[in-house]
C-alpha cells in the first residue's frame, strides 16, 4: 500500500513538473504580429479603422495574458493562444476584404493569406 501511494505521489509530481514547463506561444505570436503588420500595410487604417482597433485590442489582450502567465509557476497560455489565433484569422479576413475594396484579384489574396512560416 505504501509503495502504491509513493508511486501515485511521484506521478503527480512528474505531471506537475511537466505542466510547469509550458512555453509561451512564440510561433503564434510571430504569425499574429506578421498578419497584423500586413493588414496595416494593406491600408486597414484607411478602409476599416474600427475593425483594426478590435484586432489590436485582441493582440493587446493576448500580450497581457502572456505577461501575466509568465509570473506563474503553472502556466496556461490557452487564452493567449486563442486570442493570437483570432488576431491572425481576423487580420487575414480583413486583408481579403480590403483587397476586394481595392479591386485586387482574389488569387493574390489567397497567396498572401498563407501563414508566413509556410512561405
Amino acid at each position: 500500500m505504501k509503495k502504491r501511494m509513493l508511486l501515485v505521489w511521484v506521478g503527480l509530481v512528474m505531471v506537475s513538473l511537466l505542466t510547469a514547463c509550458n512555453n509561451p506561444p512564440s510561433t503564434d505570436l510571430a504569425d499574429a504580429r506578421a498578419a497584423l503588420d500586413a493588414v496595416v500595410a494593406a491600408g486597414a487604417e484607411q478602409y476599416a479603422p474600427e475593425v483594426l482597433v478590435r484586432i489590436n485590442n485582441k493582440m493587446d489582450a493576448a500580450l497581457k495574458d502572456i505577461e501575466a502567465q509568465n509570473a506563474f509557476t503553472f502556466r496556461d497560455y490557452s487564452v493567449a493562444k486563442f486570442n493570437l489565433i483570432q488576431v491572425y484569422d481576423d487580420s487575414n479576413q480583413l486583408r481579403a476584404k480590403i483587397a476586394e475594396m481595392k479591386g485586387e484579384p482574389k488569387v493574390v489574396v489567397a497567396m498572401k493569406a498563407k501563414p508566413f512560416a509556410e512561405q
